[in-house]
């Protein structure tokens, strides 16, 4: 794997300091492209991966050249898709072949290689350009439907603004695209008539303009272009460099304010609360709950320094609602919140703001929701959040819980996880009742860590899976309750999010019952 690649900045020359050159690698791969961005941009992650030398010419056919062979990539979509393609198969039979080494890199997946026509051993060996030729020719198709969903795809501009991003951006080792998107249909959105049940009286933002993606094949989804798409994180290129200052801070305690603007919101208060202060026990948490905020103290709190700001209330047009009037995130000096939650109707611009501000991350809602809705959602993100999942994949699980859950979205970096947690890679389990007793489908799928190994430990024999797969165990409730207690993650169980810990003492507690 690559470490992140230096900053870039634009400008009428190119400028490459000697150390940077110097360490660059010698790999006889060669990507030569047309000189444009849109062109550049896609290829990146594959050329960071492989090591290759980027050549670019007005005109220039996209190519890839390792060793003597040449291999045409295409123009257009069909471009990025062959690009990003090709990273996967190598990233992914890379992963098999390591396992040939001397460094006890064995994984579940390691027994496909037993269905795939390539000699691990001597490929091990091999340089990247030999391999990547190698892989080629590999009929994938035996082993795709086993191997993980790619981690995470990102649609960026082909801007200076948001192609600056690119040396932050490649630690994840994502797909990228240029953004392609259409307007909503109908059928995308439940009738406008729904409003009739929301917040009695409220003002609300008006609502984000969606429009739906042309999405690549992963299970994460960013947005760092111009618009806002549905089923992606809308991120902005402050989002990153506001990222690199919290990395630092991994030793210190998660410092959680939880702000209660909302006297018919109460019980998602106390509930978050209560959250807050049982993980304080067995994390390094601060934990401080405020209740009406002025204006004036709520520009203060978000200006000081916070791992979560949970904001429990409404928000205006004019911004966040306060006993003497409205906060416009954009009259703050800066946010010094790392991630956030603004549960409030048409937060999004507010959140939009706290990234630009100084925050990485946070979760927003687009139009009015239901204060039920709302209340189920804040409370299972904000213990996500605190359990180490990243922003994004806490929110896909906590709007899980509700019907419309597509008016929740994350805003900034959705893949950043706050540094100071237990896990930066949180598990989530799926279980059925089955006539011999359970079935437990068990998995980490993080948007980040691609390659990286990971146990499941249900017995002492277990090899590791590559993150992104899961497992399914057959087991009777005498194995699955000690399991459920070894942990805290969430588990979908008869069509609702359970917590291990909970969903154990209710399977004892029925085991004892019968």
């Amino acid at each position: 794997m690559r470490t992140r690649p230096p900053r870039l900045r634009f400008g009428d020359r190119t400028e490459i300091p000697d150390t940077v050159r110097e360490q660059v690698p010698d790999t006889g791969i060669e990507l030569r492209l047309p000189r444009s961005l849109s062109a550049l941009l896609p290829a990146a992650p594959l050329a960071h991966y492989l090591g290759a030398e980027v050549t670019v010419a007005d005109g220039a056919e996209p190519t890839l050249r390792a060793a003597d062979e040449r291999v045409g990539l295409g123009t257009g979509r069909a471009y990025e898709q062959r690009v990003a393609s090709l990273l996967r198969r190598t990233f992914w039979l890379d992963c098999l072949v390591r396992t040939a080494g001397p460094y006890d890199a064995n994984t579940i997946e390691t027994d496909l290689l037993d269905s795939l026509a390539i000699d691990a051993d001597a490929l091990y060996d091999a340089s990247i350009a030999e391999r990547l030729l190698a892989y080629r020719g590999v009929d994938l198709d035996p082993v795709e439907a086993t191997m993980p969903e790619w981690h995470l795809s990102l649609y960026v501009e082909p801007s200076e603004e948001y192609v600056r991003c690119l040396p932050y951006l490649l630690e994840d080792v994502p797909q990228l695209f240029t953004p392609r998107s259409s307007p909503l249909s109908d059928e995308d959105r439940l009738d406008s008539s729904l409003s009739a049940f929301y917040r009695d009286g409220e003002t609300a933002p008006e609502p984000v303009e969606l429009r739906n993606a042309d999405l690549g094949p992963s299970r994460y989804h960013g947005w760092l272009a111009d618009g806002v798409a549905l089923d992606t994180f809308k991120t902005h290129p402050a989002a990153y460099e506001n990222r690199s200052i919290y990395r630092e801070r991994s030793d210190e305690a998660i410092s959680v304010v939880a702000v209660l603007n909302e006297s018919e919101m109460s019980e998602e208060h106390s509930r978050a609360a209560d959250i807050y202060r049982r993980r304080a026990e067995r994390l390094n948490i601060d934990i401080d709950v405020r209740e009406w905020l002025t204006t004036a103290e709520l520009a203060r709190t978000i200006e000081r320094h916070h791992d979560l700001l949970h904001f429990v209330g409404h928000c205006e047009p004019s911004g966040l609602r306060c006993p003497d009037g409205t906060l416009s995130v954009s009259s703050v000096d800066r946010s010094r919140a790392q991630t956030f939650f603004l549960n409030a109707c048409g937060s999004y611009e507010e959140g939009r703001e706290l990234v630009r501000k100084g925050s990485v991350a946070g979760a927003v809602t687009f139009e009015k929701v239901l204060d039920s809705h709302a209340a189920k959602v804040g409370t299972m993100f904000a213990r996500l959040v605190v359990h180490g999942y990243a922003i994004e994949r806490a929110l896909e699980l906590a709007r899980r819980r509700v019907i419309m859950g597509k008016d929740y979205a994350v805003v900034g970096d959705g893949t950043h996880v706050l540094a100071q947690t237990e896990t930066v890679v949180g598990a989530q389990a799926e279980l059925v009742h089955t006539d011999d007793g359970f079935s437990l489908t068990y998995g980490m799928l993080p948007p980040a860590r691609a390659g990286a190994r990971a146990y499941v430990n249900l017995d002492r024999a277990d090899r590791p899976m590559l993150l992104g797969n899961d497992r399914t165990f057959e087991m009777d409730a005498t194995t699955l309750v000690p399991f459920l207690r070894r942990g805290e993650f969430p588990v979908i169980y008869r069509g609702d999010i359970h917590w291990s810990s909970a969903l154990a003492d209710e399977l004892a507690e029925s085991q004892i019952d019968h």
